[in-house]
């Protein structure tokens, strides 16, 4: 059951992947992942919820996924070189914070954003992050 369970997580980060992270929205992917995967996560609630929300969804295997597609976007980003491991886990896991706490509230229907807003809450967010911003987070 496991290893069923882990294609079908597999088959879903694949087609995130395919589908939403690929697609350019403002140029900068650091920014464009989060809002891809804020909006998947609001035209998508049950999988969103399934996947990541859910303790027995597999939650842990896609954070790690998630980890890893961002740290290969992220070192190739001149304005992250200089991380360690650890202010990009740190960095990783405030991003995702911020995300999941925007599309639990969108879902809510106790704030009403627009792609604009996302796109603007993300550039904000990482450009904090730029310039050295941090919530300094151990994940445990």
């Amino acid at each position: 059951m496991k290893d069923l369970k882990t294609q079908v997580l597999d088959k879903v980060w694949h087609d995130i992947e395919r589908i939403s992270l690929t697609k350019p929205i403002t140029g900068d992917i650091i920014v464009d992942s989060p809002v891809h995967f804020i909006e998947l996560a609001l035209k998508k609630p049950t999988l969103y919820k399934a996947c990541w929300v859910d303790n027995n969804g597999g939650g842990d295997y896609l954070f790690a996924k998630s980890e890893n597609y961002y740290r290969e976007q992220v070192f190739k980003d001149d304005r992250f070189k200089h991380l360690s491991d650890e202010e990009f886990r740190n960095y990783h896991l405030e991003t995702l914070i911020a995300v999941s706490g925007i599309i639990s509230l969108q879902n809510a229907g106790i704030i009403h954003l627009t792609h604009d807003d996302f796109v603007n809450m993300c550039k904000k967010m990482i450009d904090d992050i730029v310039k050295g911003q941090k919530l300094d987070l151990i994940r445990q």
